[in-house]
């Protein structure tokens, strides 16, 4: 009752003006306008990730130590934006590292249970992938990071990505799981 209702509804300004048009006419007319309007959204929300990939402004990718293991060792991808954070950076990587090859044998273990492995079964220890996505910094954040990722010495991957300007965070975070490896 209510389809009939809008029909009715788009159909009386056609009439008004002597129009000769059908239902059908303005639904195909509703229906491209509803389509029109749905790309238009799209392209708004989509837009800006496709920019933030690489494709629309560009970035540069440095691998500064490490490389994917031959084996099984399962690979850990963690990507880190940051814009403007000289200073923050090597705090928070100092940290990082720390914990993460202090648990290395747990978060192992962890990983290989997520993914259904009996956790009696040997199997590798995990590799990290750190990815440090620079969005556009103003300051020297990819040139702390660069030095940063060349004092690495544990064979984790460690990756700079800098970009040509400043996407926000959502469009870093996309970048860098893009150019990723691991899991």
């Amino acid at each position: 009752m209510r389809r009939l209702t809008l029909f009715a509804t788009l159909i009386r300004p056609c009439n008004a003006l002597d129009m000769d048009t059908s239902a059908t006419q303005v639904l195909d007319y509703v229906m491209g306008l509803i389509v029109m309007a749905t790309t238009f959204a799209l392209c708004y929300i989509f837009y800006p990730a496709y920019v933030a990939s690489g494709r629309g402004i560009g970035s540069n990718d440095v691998t500064l130590s490490g490389k994917k293991s031959d084996g099984e060792a399962p690979i850990l991808s963690l990507v880190i934006p940051a814009y403007n954070e000289e200073k923050r950076l090597p705090i928070m990587l100092n940290d990082t590292f720390k914990y993460l090859n202090k648990n290395r044998g747990n978060l192992t273990d962890l990983f290989y249970e997520a993914v259904g492995v009996h956790p009696n079964r040997k199997h590798s220890k995990i590799q990290y992938e750190f990815i440090i996505v620079d969005d556009g910094s103003a300051d020297d954040t990819a040139g702390v990071a660069k030095k940063y990722g060349e004092s690495v010495k544990s064979g984790d991957i460690f990756k700079i990505i800098s970009m040509n300007r400043n996407c926000g965070k959502g469009g870093a975070v996309r970048t860098g799981m893009l150019k990723s490896t691991g899991q």
